[in-house]
């Protein structure tokens, strides 16, 4: 009688490779397409943070002033918040419970839709207000102005939203089949959350481009334009990205990489679309090009780079044909004050040096005054007169006789007869 030593092994067949299994693996973070998305915004990011720094740099320059330095710096700032929160929020790598990233409320409201979103688009009906006041009004949003009344204000309505949301505790951190992840409490602060406030800051931003309508001004117009693309660009983004987050697309990988990589599109392609010439002109041209381009500006149109002369810093105008020279000052900062002393400077070089050609020409007119006054007054003291310039003409290889000497005076020339 045999015995089988050897224990028997059951294997369990895998699963059926089934539709609803495929979908419910690309729901699982940290997947190669999230990882390449991550690659290709970080590549992007770097750039677009080295031109706002040129910006912040050359602050001064009176064609980023135009453009509005604060409001563009601080909505690049913004785009940022939103594409960090975005990253997060849709769930593109795993959120271990307890930690930073797992506090739903942070991420959800305060980061991605107030800090980022909402006031993203606060920054561009500011910057629409800017225009208009420019253009209008010829007049200046000043900083503390900015972040001190328009800001706070603008953002209060967000700022109430995401508090009453923070104490419902709308957004939770939930657990499906080893994924964890955000989740809203219910669709009813969905539909609050995408036809609350969206709606009010595209209609804030549609009555301050309705104002600038027929602007003329080359720089303005210009920055009119792509601003009111950059709005219709979010509003279409805002009506894809609430389809999508209506329907739970954004659990996909397909559709959480697609939603954050237009989310990319709108922060990092339209800035460099406004000011990739101008930074490219900081960098790697002298100033002398960006003075230059400045001024075909100006010979096109631009007068608001002539507006922000008048309005900032120290304005002198010194005349050269006039004979009294007007100075008038508008003290604001100290740039303005050593650009206008330096210029003056300059002018006080260039008059030293006509004040002395003008006396060198006073003396010797006085001099040859004073000249003809003497021969006036004495005769003997005129000056002599030039010695007389003879012409000799010989004949032959004679010399000449005192009767073929001829001269010539006071211009009238004698021309021996022949003989």
């Amino acid at each position: 009688m045999s015995v089988d030593v050897y224990p028997m092994i059951t294997t369990t067949a895998p699963p059926p490779f089934t539709k609803d299994a495929y979908w419910r693996n690309c729901e699982r973070p940290g997947r190669f397409q999230d990882w390449t998305l991550l690659g290709i915004a970080l590549l992007a990011a770097i750039p677009f943070v080295c031109g706002n720094l040129v910006i912040f740099w050359y602050r001064k320059r009176k064609y980023f002033r135009a453009q509005g330095v604060d409001l563009v710096l601080a909505s690049s700032t913004a785009g940022l918040i939103w594409l960090i929160s975005a990253f997060v929020v849709n769930q593109h790598f795993k959120r271990q419970k307890g930690s930073f990233f797992s506090i739903c409320p942070l991420w959800s409201f305060w980061l991605q839709f107030t800090l980022g979103f909402c006031f993203w688009l606060s920054l561009l009906a500011l910057r629409l207000h800017h225009l208009y006041l420019l253009s209008a009004r010829e007049k200046q949003m000043e900083a503390l102005q900015i972040w001190l009344f328009y800001i706070p204000l603008l953002l209060t309505p967000s700022i109430i939203f995401s508090l009453f949301a923070t104490v419902y505790d709308t957004s939770k951190y939930i657990e499906e089949d080893d994924i964890f992840k955000c989740s809203l409490a219910n669709k009813k602060w969905k539909l609050a959350t995408f036809l609350f406030l969206a709606p009010l800051y595209f209609g804030i931003i549609l009555f301050t481009a309705y104002r600038l309508r027929g602007q003329r001004d080359v720089v303005l117009n210009r920055e009119y334009r792509h601003t009111s693309e950059y709005a219709s660009s979010a509003f279409v983004l805002y009506l894809l990205s609430a389809s999508i987050y209506w329907s739970d697309e954004q659990d996909n990988v397909y559709g959480r990489c697609f939603l954050t990589f237009c989310f990319c599109t709108l922060v990092f392609f339209h800035f460099w679309v406004r000011m990739g010439f101008p930074v490219y002109l900081c960098i790697f041209k002298p100033e002398s090009a960006m003075v230059a381009y400045e001024n075909r500006l100006r010979q096109h149109g631009a007068h608001c780079l002539d507006k922000l002369q008048s309005l900032g810093g120290v304005r002198a105008h010194v005349s050269p044909n006039s004979r009294s020279s007007s100075f008038q000052f508008q003290i604001q900062d100290f740039d303005g004050i050593v650009e206008a002393i330096s210029q003056a400077k300059a002018d006080i070089d260039m008059y030293k040096e006509k004040v002395h050609q003008l006396e060198e020409i006073k003396n010797q007119i006085l001099s040859s005054v004073e000249q003809q006054e003497d021969v006036k007054a004495d005769p003997s003291n005129a000056p002599p007169a030039p010695s007389p310039v003879t012409v000799v003409a010989t004949s032959g290889g004679e010399l000449p006789d005192d009767s073929e000497i001829h001269s010539i005076e006071e211009g009238n020339i004698s021309v021996p007869s022949v003989k």
